[in-house]
């Protein structure tokens, strides 16, 4: 997952310097209102002992959250089987997009559903430790068990045709003021 960095910044208690994870973050806003403007990096921290990360967590983006229970299984995850049903792709570009924030995960899948069914699981299960939870729409479905998203999804005949498509809309939709959450 990549993480956001406010550029610049250096930590006034002479730690280390901060990353998030919401394009909404307090923290993030404050410090690019004073200058430091958000860029979207690579976790360079991903999978290392946390004593030996490069940036501290800020506490609001990385605050954990209980297991969701009882969240019924989505509309656009429904649209994602259905699609998967009705077509011989060989690879998938999905962009699964909550417009009001303008925030979206954009991937590619070889198996449409399987890949958004394993998303929302792991989204239901933790608010961030697990590897393809996405902590926004946690925090969506936190807040209301039935928040929907869109679902916008695009079918390959070649894994290597999907992945170029997959870049290319990230950077689309990026380049077009969406928050991209997905990984670099």
């Amino acid at each position: 997952m990549a993480v956001l960095i406010n550029n610049g910044h250096v930590a006034t208690d002479g730690g280390k310097a901060w990353k998030h994870l919401d394009y909404s973050c307090p923290l993030l806003l404050e410090r690019a209102e004073r200058g430091f403007p958000i860029l979207r990096r690579k976790n360079v921290d991903h999978k290392k002992p946390l004593e030996l990360h490069e940036r501290r967590r800020c506490p609001v983006c990385f605050k954990e959250g209980a297991t969701l229970r009882d969240i019924s299984e989505p509309q656009w995850l429904i649209h994602a089987r259905e699609l998967q049903a009705e077509s011989v792709a060989s690879a998938w570009v999905y962009d699964l997009r909550h417009p009001t924030e303008k925030i979206t995960q954009v991937g590619m899948a070889t198996n449409l559903y399987t890949r958004l069914r394993s998303r929302f699981k792991a989204t239901c299960s933790a608010r961030f430790t697990m590897a393809d939870g996405i902590p926004w729409y946690y925090d969506l479905l936190a807040a209301d068990p039935n928040a929907e998203l869109i679902l916008n999804a695009t079918s390959f005949k070649s894994r290597g045709a999907a992945l170029q498509a997959e870049a290319t809309l990230r950077k689309q939709l990026s380049e077009s003021g969406w928050g991209v959450t997905s990984d670099v």
